[in-house]
């Protein structure tokens, strides 16, 4: 058990990427889980699991770009075939997952008259949510397209992130990853709004 605890939080891939500490901690923890279900279908004598003490989760705060960085990032230029600078920058001020951006139509935007906004259903809580679209969301927006086309043309999420880094270069010292985009936005909104309850809805 301490061997297999050691494993999750030391692995690396061939591109050297650890697990988070998060999920090492849930991967343990369903071992556990599977250890006493074996233990009460009797398919073990001994559960060790019962005496060996979890990972735990990182209780550091998640990292979020202020007003100022999200300014710089959009002032850095960005080549690619790939939407990655305008979708990431599109969720600073919307606040979506990257699973939804990744989902988003052009069908799921309302463009038209003064009241712009976006209308989904969240790919990860499968809730329905309706997001009014700020000025400085709509310059993220590409060409519009057919309404059955996806509006961003996005890598998977690993390379998502490192196209992220690439793009900042040395000009922020923080790691970027698309959650930041999402924590960013709902931290500046707290920050302007100075109310939790609009921040969590």
């Amino acid at each position: 058990m301490d061997g297999f605890k050691t494993h999750l939080l030391t692995f690396s891939d061939e591109d050297h990427k650890v697990l988070a500490r998060n999920t090492s901690d849930r991967y343990f923890s369903l071992f556990k889980t599977i250890l006493n279900y074996a233990e009460k279908d009797k398919l073990i004598n001994k559960n060790v699991g019962r005496y060996i003490k979890g990972i735990g989760k990182d209780s550091s705060l998640p990292k979020f770009l202020t007003i100022d960085e999200i300014k710089l990032l959009d002032s850095l230029p960005y080549e690619s075939v790939f939407d990655v600078k305008n979708a990431f920058l599109f969720a600073c001020f919307t606040g979506l997952r990257y699973s939804d951006i990744v989902n988003l139509k052009w069908s799921d935007l309302s463009l038209e008259g003064d009241e712009k906004s976006l209308r989904i259903k969240q790919i990860k809580t499968e809730v329905e949510i309706l997001i009014p679209l700020p000025i400085q969301a709509l310059k993220y927006l590409p060409k519009e397209k057919s309404i059955d086309l996806n509006v961003f043309n996005m890598p998977n999420n690993d390379h998502t992130n490192k196209h992220l880094n690439k793009w900042k270069g040395d000009s922020l010292s923080k790691n970027l990853t698309f959650y930041m985009a999402r924590h960013s936005y709902g931290t500046n909104l707290y920050n302007l709004s100075n109310d939790i309850y609009i921040t969590s809805n």
